[in-house]
């Protein structure tokens, strides 16, 4: 989400809030609210912690992608994988993904699905991507698949002292109007 939706619009998220400062944290663990790690939290889990306030505000479905040369673009059961090292805690769309490969080959693995976009427009091979990144790019082709696509949750956090910020308020609203820009909306 911070790389390819946040940082597309900081901009114009900056311009609609006044300009403040915006700090985005993109890490493998959910921000703690509670210890001030953050005001606001844009996840794809809906967390743990039942102090905060938390609302679903959209949805990101996955798909499977290949780049338009890929030599086995027609071939499923021949397609190769970008996948991910061993490296990396489990978590929903790591499993999906390894349950779509099932036992195909993995021909790249990388640390983030920013690289894994990287690796399937190289043409390496075949990536699980949200629809909104893969569409988006003409180097790539949605393959048609009898798997089930993965479809995750987009929620919004924050902690109950800071639901009376204005600056809060206006950047939850603010990031609601861009999820629906990019029919990323329930």
């Amino acid at each position: 989400m911070a790389r390819h939706f946040l940082a597309p619009h900081l901009g114009d998220l900056s311009k609609r809030l006044g300009a403040p400062t915006l700090t985005i944290l993109s890490e493998s663990h959910v921000a703690s609210l509670a210890r001030v790690e953050a005001d606001l939290a844009l996840r794809l889990t809906r967390g743990t912690d039942d102090g905060e306030i938390v609302k679903r505000v959209g949805r990101m479905h996955f798909a499977l992608y290949a780049h338009r040369s890929y030599a086995r673009i027609d071939q499923p059961s021949e397609w190769e994988f970008v996948g991910y090292t061993r490296r990396q805690a489990d978590f929903e769309h790591k499993r999906w993904l390894y349950q779509t490969i099932a036992r195909r080959r993995i021909a790249c693995e990388v640390i983030d699905l920013s690289n894994q976009y990287e690796a399937a427009c190289s043409g390496i091979g075949v990536a699980g991507l949200p629809c909104f990144i893969g569409d988006a790019d003409p180097r790539l082709v949605k393959l048609e698949s009898e798997e089930v696509m993965l479809e995750l949750g987009i929620w919004l956090a924050l902690h109950p002292d800071r639901r009376r910020d204005a600056l809060v308020r206006d950047t939850m609203s603010t990031i609601t109007e861009l999820l629906q820009a990019e029919f990323l909306v329930d």
